[in-house]
């Protein structure tokens, strides 16, 4: 079978969507059916959001968790340890943790908050005298807008960072694999960065991102705005097949396991990164942007942001990816960010995520784009605020 791909739009040709969709199933229905309901619900949406051409988002803000200092979604030793090192001024905190560590009320961090969290701990309390709204210090994370006609242009007055090929052992695929990562401008192995790791659709490779996405390009010029500091991207090939995991949907199931158990071990053997979940990020397009559901959601320990550009019918169903209905998501996150064309027949896939979110209280952004569809003028601009919410959301403090 010929696949035609399109790299300048990043699709796939109808022959390989045909093809793709005749033989693969998803939770016992068919891909004929997914794109068939989600044609029904884009029309439904667009009828609903499309206002003049502009750009409709929903947006709700994470809230903060008290004795939460480490950002990690539990409130634990670690939690007192850290708050003690910085009362000792050994270290300093965020000003994301300030909020959390200020558990009585009174605008600063001290021993009186650190004696609170050890009495929490050991259960002699159950609350915090705290006031429930505090009065946020950091940057609020923004709604997502179109960026401006040269957001992913090469400028050759800035500074540039690099792409290189890596290549790793995967335990999932039992094989050697390859990935691409994007390294900033400056980067330096006195300093420690953060990593989103960035997921390809179907059909296609390592090279979609910066090849057809312009990712590098759309980091460079972020970071030359001043917008964003610098940090990792990691492209990996979203297909791990292997044994147990023939070529197609087991391949792309199978990502979780390279990625967690393979992948994030070697960036963080091999290069300079911060290896606590508050500094890792997921994100993906249409079957990349499916799996960054299907990981982050389940695997909050690991990744507090998630974005998913519209995402495609392999999705889990919301009681798989929520299957403590939503407590932890609604604890543990820090940004969760869907994002669609609303042209694209896929739209129910994500919409649904959304609409459970904002069923439970689960802070999320969902970005619609007036008459666009599956296609690089939806993901590139989605990867270009999804970098910058990730900046305001404490990513990279």
């Amino acid at each position: 079978m010929i696949i035609k791909k399109d790299i300048t739009r990043g699709g796939i040709s109808n022959q390989f969507n045909r093809h793709f969709c005749s033989n693969l199933k998803f939770r016992g229905e068919s891909m004929e059916k997914k794109i068939f309901s989600g044609l029904l619900v884009g029309s439904m949406v667009l009828t609903m959001f499309f206002s003049g051409g502009i750009p409709t988002a929903s947006v709700s803000a994470a809230p903060t968790i008290y004795g939460d200092v480490n950002g990690d979604g539990r409130i634990n030793s670690a939690d007192s340890s850290l708050m003690k090192r910085a009362i000792l001024e050994i270290t300093s905190l965020s000003e994301t943790a300030k909020i959390a560590g200020d558990l009585n009320g009174d605008k600063i961090v001290n021993s009186a908050d650190h004696s609170l969290l050890k009495r929490y701990i050991l259960g002699t309390i159950k609350t915090f005298p705290v006031t429930p709204t505090p009065t946020p210090t950091s940057t609020p994370i923004s709604s997502p807008t179109l960026p401006p006609s040269d957001f992913d242009s090469v400028k050759n007055n800035i500074p540039h960072g690099t792409v290189n090929y890596i290549y790793y052992q995967s335990t999932a695929t039992q094989s050697q694999r390859r990935a691409k990562i994007y390294l900033p401008p400056g980067y330096s192995t006195s300093k420690k960065y953060s990593v989103m790791y960035l997921l390809h659709g179907i059909g296609g490779s390592e090279d979609d991102w910066t090849w057809g996405g312009n990712a590098n390009v759309i980091a460079d010029n972020l970071i030359a705005a001043g917008k964003i500091k610098p940090s990792i991207i990691v492209m990996p090939n979203c297909n791990a097949t292997g044994p147990g995991a023939s070529d197609g949907y087991e391949g792309y199931e199978n990502l979780t396991n390279d990625l967690i158990k393979s992948l994030i071990p070697y960036i963080e053997k091999n290069y300079s990164v911060y290896t606590d979940r508050v500094h890792r990020a997921i994100s993906g397009l249409s079957m990349g942007g499916g799996q960054s559901f299907n990981i982050g959601l389940t695997n909050l320990q690991l990744f507090p942001y998630v974005g998913a550009y519209s995402a495609a019918p392999n999705t889990h169903s919301n009681s798989t990816l929520f299957s403590d209905g939503g407590t932890a998501a609604k604890q543990q996150l820090k940004l969760l960010f869907i994002s669609y064309g609303t042209n694209d027949g896929l739209i129910n896939n994500g919409t649904g995520v959304h609409t459970f979110c904002d069923s439970k209280g689960i802070p999320n952004i969902y970005w619609l784009l007036p008459g666009r569809g599956h296609e690089w003028s939806v993901w590139k601009p989605s990867l270009w605020n999804f970098l910058q919410m990730l900046d305001q959301a404490g990513y990279n403090s």
